[in-house]
């Protein structure tokens, strides 16, 4: 649950990790460039990780990195992996026990922060940590995740969301059952400010490296773990020709030294082997290559699937044609104007590279396209799009296990009430995470889109029962049902918690109130005294001092307000406004404005107003806007169209350019957010948006001019706006919502 006023798209996301950082291992940089980009997004992040590079440098000197880009916070503990670094056969049991040590400090690390998303890249940390941290998990995936079918099969459903590396993880992501939809592809990045002065003085750098002036050099860099595929590519090269050289610049010491054992003696003048450099000194290298070699083994799954390679970006970014492995996960970024593939056997190797060498043109235009062939994968890029999926995820987790049972206490259940119908999507909302759902109203009237799981109690208001009669019938329901229910949710009616307080205590269940408006009453002041929780969408819908009060954002089902094909029209710039008619609502401030409009000779904009008035003075309202249109010609652009069947709001939003609001209250206009979630540009003056949107969407207390200003700004942009969607699915959710609900009654330790 999260408090309001947050920045624009920002969210706290904690990355945790049972990994070295800094580290010398491609993982560490891969995760701090994450972590930095969605800083530079705007986004909170903190880095937590074990205490295990004691004496290295912090890790943003280490990646040269912005300091304080993101928190890092590393956790002491014991790293019984120092202990038995020469004895690999105790390796995996002291790396159980540093893992045991980390979990333990995490969890204990964890009860202190809030955080809107959990992101890993190791399916054990959501497994040790999910209790204790509920999520939403996101897990970054790099290979097979089933590796323990066991564990796969007890977290599998605790994780909202699954980032693959490539296409092949998400294969086989569904092949395990997940939902395509809950896989994003995001292939590994690179970083174009490293590469914008690549050095160009080939001759000298050769030298340096002791590799002849006109060699054809092929250039590997990274790790060499067996399905990497370098010992193959080792082994074969003295079968390549003479003026082909290979350099290998990578480890750890080990692999380096296997490496070097299969290198036969008429390729040890060629093949040139250097520890592990800096990403800078690497980067420096691609001036003294002629290509790239990405030389993944079929024979590891990894490898063949599942691999997308740092390498593969970067070598393009400098500039470098690849000579790539030919497996499916080669294939998933480049195609043969920037590649050639070879089969993975010493014959195939040397055919392609003896055939690439020759290919001097091929190997010119290929030099030339690589880098803007590469751009679209930048570490910034990729980190945009994760972002933008997360929040879209988060916000409909997958298939809820239903936990526990509630009892909800409302007004009406109506879908043909102009206010309260929406309340009817609330409830079946409820039956995806709750089990047993139970609702007691004043008024039951048609809703025939309730779900079958919900059991409704009528006090009686629509057969015309009288108040003493109600009041009896609200015990009554209260004494039968309460001991079957975990809680009690009262939706806007602090009587249901005055009257049925001495229920609630005698059965001990937990209530809460859901309440979103300003004024503050003497009996909702004693209802918060008898409650356990006070939810509201923010701060200012309900300001009352309480610590009770609980701030969720609203809940919009976003499902329902959804951008619709096809439906943008193609006349005039249309404007909206859809609230009750009334002098709060600000309708004549818009015909103000459009008069204005007219005066500058816009005659392209339209302003449909829907809607009705409600009391005599709205009514009175009513008759001066519309004296107000026809003293001033008005009336061929700006009309008044009644009220909206409820079922048609989400096509009467899509069909409009942008949406007006300029009541004289703040406080979480839904109807704001219900455009917003349809795509569709909002101007307001309501305070309460001003934190939540772009600059340009809030104008404060504008004049007609100011106002007419600030429309015009708007007239060119008649596209969906998916941003202003993705505040609504990120932060007023429905399905977001009620799994707060959820969180309160039914605790993550009780389930």
């Amino acid at each position: 649950m999260v408090a309001g006023g947050k920045t624009l798209f920002c969210m706290n996301i904690v990355y945790i990790e049972n990994v070295r950082i800094p580290s010398e291992r491609a993982h560490a940089y891969q995760i701090t460039q994450t972590c930095m980009w969605l800083g530079k997004a705007g986004h909170q992040v903190t880095l937590v990780n074990p205490d295990r590079a004691k004496g290295a440098p912090d890790v943003f000197t280490a990646f040269r990195l912005p300091p304080g880009i993101f928190t890092h916070v590393t956790l002491p503990g014991w790293d019984p992996l120092t202990l038995v670094s020469k004895w690999k056969k105790l390796q995996p049991i002291a790396y159980a026990l540093q893992r045991a040590a980390f979990v333990r400090k995490a969890r204990a690390w964890a009860k202190t922060v809030k955080a809107d998303v959990w992101y890993t890249r190791d399916v054990a940390m959501v497994d040790a940590l999910c209790d204790t941290i509920p999520g939403p998990w996101i897990l970054e995936v790099h290979d097979a995740p089933d590796s323990s079918p066991v564990r796969w099969e007890r977290v599998k459903d605790r994780i909202a969301g699954f980032v693959g590396i490539s296409q092949g993880v998400k294969d086989k992501l569904v092949s395990l059952g997940i939902p395509a939809e809950r896989v994003h592809v995001a292939p590994d990045g690179y970083d174009p400010k490293l590469f914008t002065a690549v050095p160009g003085d080939r001759a000298a750098l050769r030298k340096e490296l002791g590799v002849p002036a006109d060699a054809f050099v092929m250039l590997y860099t990274g790790s060499l773990y067996p399905w990497k595929g370098v010992d193959l590519v080792a082994e074969a090269w003295d079968r390549t020709p003479a003026h082909c050289h290979l350099m290998i610049v990578g480890g750890p010491t080990g692999d380096a030294d296997r490496v070097r054992s299969v290198i036969r003696a008429g390729a040890a003048s060629r093949v040139h082997l250097y520890p592990s450099m800096e990403r800078d000194a690497v980067v420096r290298l691609y001036a003294a290559a002629d290509a790239g070699l990405l030389s993944s083994s079929p024979k590891h799954e990894i490898g063949r699937s599942y691999t997308s390679p740092l390498k593969l970006f970067e070598y393009l970014a400098g500039g470098l044609p690849i000579l790539a492995s030919d497996v499916p996960s080669s294939h998933e970024v480049l195609d043969h104007q920037v590649a050639r593939f070879y089969e993975p056997t010493e014959e195939g190797l040397v055919q392609t590279l003896t055939a690439m060498a020759q290919d001097t043109a091929w190997c010119a235009a290929a030099h030339a396209l690589a880098p803007s062939f590469v751009a679209p994968y930048t570490w910034e890029s990729r980190t945009k799009q994760i972002v933008e999926w997360v929040a879209a995820t988060i916000a409909t987790p997958p298939n809820p296990v239903r936990r526990g049972s509630i009892l909800i206490l409302t007004q009406k259940l109506n879908e043909d009430d102009f206010d309260l119908w929406f309340f009817v999507a609330w409830v079946n909302t409820f039956t995806r995470y709750f089990e047993k759902v139970f609702v007691v109203c004043l008024e039951e009237r048609a809703h025939p889109n309730l779900s079958p799981d919900v059991q409704v109690m009528s006090l009686g208001k629509e057969r015309g029962v009288g108040k003493i009669g109600r009041v009896w019938n609200l015990w009554r329901y209260l004494w039968r049902t309460l001991p079957k229910v975990d809680g009690a949710f009262i939706h806007m009616n602090q009587v249901y918690a005055i009257l049925g307080w001495p229920f609630y205590v005698l059965f001990g269940k937990k209530r809460a109130i859901w309440y979103c408006h300003r004024t503050i009453a003497w009996d909702l002041k004693l209802a918060v005294r008898l409650v356990n929780g006070v939810f509201t969408a923010a701060d200012s819908t309900f300001p009352y001092p309480t610590a009770k009060k609980i701030i969720t954002g609203h809940g919009i089902d976003t499902d329902f307000y959804r951008p619709i094909p096809d439906v943008r029209h193609e006349g005039p710039f249309t404007l909206l406004s859809l609230a009750r008619i009334t002098p709060t609502k600000n309708q004549k401030l818009m015909c103000e404005a459009m008069n204005v409009l007219r005066e500058r000779g816009r005659t392209d904009v339209a302003l449909h107003i829907y809607s009705e008035p409600m009391l005599p003075s709205d009514v009175k309202y009513l008759e001066s806007l519309k004296a107000f249109v026809a003293s001033h010609g008005l009336e061929e652009s700006v009309r008044f169209l009644g009220r909206v069947k409820n079922a048609d709001m989400p096509m009467v939003y899509n069909q409009h350019d942008l949406f007006l609001n300029f009541a004289r209250t703040t406080g979480i206009d839904k109807a704001v957010l219900e455009a917003m979630a349809c795509g569709l540009n909002v101007l307001t003056s309501n305070a309460t948006f001003k934190e939540m949107l772009p600059a340009r969407h809030f104008v404060e207390n504008p004049s007609p001019e100011e106002l007419a200003t600030a429309i015009e700004s708007f007239l060119a942009e008649r596209r969906v706006n998916e941003e202003l969607r993705s505040i609504v699915i990120r932060d007023h959710n429905l399905d977001k919502l009620i799994r707060q609900f959820h969180a309160f009654y039914i605790p993550p330790s009780a389930r």
